[in-house]
C-alpha cells in the first residue's frame, strides 16, 4: 500500500514523503484508509438524485449500504483514536479528518450529516492547538525558522482548507463559523508550480501557465473566493477591506 519500489527508507507516494526518510505514521496510515472510503463511495454513484432514497429496489441498494466504505471509515476512526491517546497532533491527522468529511458529504442523502458539523469542529480546534492559526513566518524567519519553506506552506494549506469546510458547513447547518476572523493570521498559501515544489525547494517556484491557469491556482482561487464569501456572510465590508491575507 505505501511502497512502490522505492529504496529502503523512500515512500512512494509523491514528493511530500519521497525525500524523507522517516515512515509513515499511523495518521498517515488512518487518511489513506478515509481515502480509499471516499474513492470506493464516488465510484459507486451514490450521488444525490430524486430517485436514490425515494424508490429502491434490491438491484439498487440504498446510499450508504456499502459494508467496504463502512468499515474502512470505521477502521479509520479506530486508528485516529489510537493516534490521540499516544502521539502529538500532525497534518497527517486533519488530512484523515477531512477525507472522512468529505465521504460523509458523498454518501447520497439530501441533508449534511451531523457528523460532519462536529468533525469540522474537532478539525478547527486540532488546527488551533497546532498553532495553524498563526502565519508560519511569525514562529521566527530566517535561519532560525521554526519551519521550513515546504512545511509552511503545507501548514498554510491545511488552515485555509479547514477555513473553508468551517465556513460552508456553518452556513449550510444554520450556524456561525467557528474560526472568528479577528484570531487567525496566517497568510494564503503561495501560488506555485507543484510539479517543482518540494520538500527540498529552497525558494518558491513560480506558477507555469497551463491552459491560462497554474496547476495549483484552483486551491488558491478557492482561498480567496471563501475569503470574501466570508466577508458576505460574517465579516461587514469595512473590517474585510482593513485585513486582507493576500
Amino acid at each position: 500500500m505505501f511502497v512502490d519500489g522505492s529504496s529502503p527508507g523512500e515512500i512512494g507516494i509523491g514528493p511530500s514523503r519521497a525525500d524523507h526518510t522517516e515512515k509513515p505514521t499511523l495518521a498517515f496510515f488512518a487518511a489513506v484508509t478515509a481515502g480509499f472510503a471516499l474513492a470506493i463511495r464516488c465510484s459507486s454513484g451514490h450521488a444525490y438524485t430524486s430517485s436514490s432514497y425515494t424508490s429502491q429496489t434490491p438491484a439498487s441498494p440504498a446510499p450508504c449500504s456499502s459494508p467496504s466504505v463502512s468499515s474502512l471509515l470505521t477502521l479509520s476512526a479506530q486508528v485516529l483514536d489510537l493516534v490521540e491517546d499516544t502521539v502529538p497532533y500532525d497534518l497527517d491527522f486533519l488530512h484523515a479528518l477531512i477525507l472522512r468529511c468529505l465521504c460523509m458529504l458523498h454518501d447520497g442523502m439530501p441533508r449534511v450529516s451531523q457528523a460532519v458539523f462536529t468533525t469540522v469542529g474537532k478539525m478547527v480546534n486540532i488546527a488551533r492547538l497546532m498553532g495553524l492559526a498563526r502565519d508560519p513566518d511569525e514562529f521566527t524567519c530566517g535561519p532560525a525558522a521554526k519551519y521550513s519553506l515546504w512545511e509552511a506552506e503545507m501548514r498554510r494549506r491545511m488552515w485555509w482548507d479547514i477555513f473553508y469546510y468551517d465556513l460552508f458547513i456553518s452556513d449550510c447547518m444554520g450556524f456561525t463559523p467557528l474560526i472568528p476572523d479577528d484570531q487567525h493570521t496566517c497568510r494564503m498559501p503561495a501560488d506555485v508550480d507543484e510539479d517543482a515544489f518540494v520538500p527540498k525547494s529552497a525558494a518558491l517556484p513560480p506558477p507555469v501557465d497551463h491552459l491560462g491557469a497554474s496547476n495549483f491556482s484552483y486551491f488558491v482561487q478557492k482561498c480567496k473566493s471563501v475569503w470574501s464569501l466570508y466577508g458576505i456572510l460574517v465579516m461587514p465590508r469595512s473590517a474585510v477591506m482593513d485585513y486582507c491575507p493576500f
